[in-house]
Parts: C-alpha cells; sequence; structure tokens
C-alpha cells in the first residue's frame, strides 16, 4: 500500500469512528463486553495520530541517518544504525510492506 492510497490526514477520534480530513468515517472502533472503554477509547486515538505518528518517523529518521553515517565508530553511531533499521521496519509496516 502507497501513502497515496491512505485516507487524507489529518485523522481524529470521535465516538468509536475515527475520522479523514474530510469528516469521512475511516475506521470503526470496535467496542464490546470484552474491551472496556477507555482502552477502545485509547486505540482510536492511537489509531488517529497514526499519520501523524509516521510524518514524526520520517523526521526522526533523517537525523539517525545522518548520525548513522558518521565514521567514528562511536556507540552513538552503532545505536544510530539498530534505530534506523527499526524506525525503516515500522514505517514499511505502515505501507503493508512487512
Amino acid at each position: 500500500m502507497s501513502e497515496s492510497n491512505q485516507s487524507q490526514a489529518p485523522w481524529r477520534y470521535l465516538d468509536y469512528r475515527v475520522l479523514d480530513a474530510k469528516g469521512d468515517t475511516i475506521i470503526l472502533i470496535g467496542r464490546c463486553e470484552q474491551i472496556p472503554h477507555a482502552t477502545a477509547e485509547a486505540n482510536g486515538h492511537l489509531v488517529a495520530a497514526a499519520p501523524d505518528l509516521l510524518e514524526a518517523l520520517k523526521v526522526v529518521l533523517a537525523y539517525v541517518e545522518s548520525v548513522a553515517g558518521r565514521t567514528d565508530g562511536s556507540r552513538k553511531v552503532l545505536q544510530a544504525k539498530i534505530d534506523a533499521k527499526t524506525i525503516r521496519a515500522a514505517i514499511a509496516k505502515s505501507k503493508g510492506e512487512s
């Protein structure tokens, strides 16, 4: 799935629904006896934040990759290489590529 196929951001949560920028319902958040109200609400807010989180990850990835590209071999550089891999995997998952 490419990002161009995703519903237009920003998304927001309202009454067990996630709405896109046009106000159209794009996701219904399940609510049943097994899922407490607070959990359903938290899930809805997390889903609604997905486009913003994806954009934030891209910004962080650019910085982490700049650190990972250094050649001093420090712990910071080695950790940045690990972090960049984790961030790229999360971004790929958001696109349905994992």
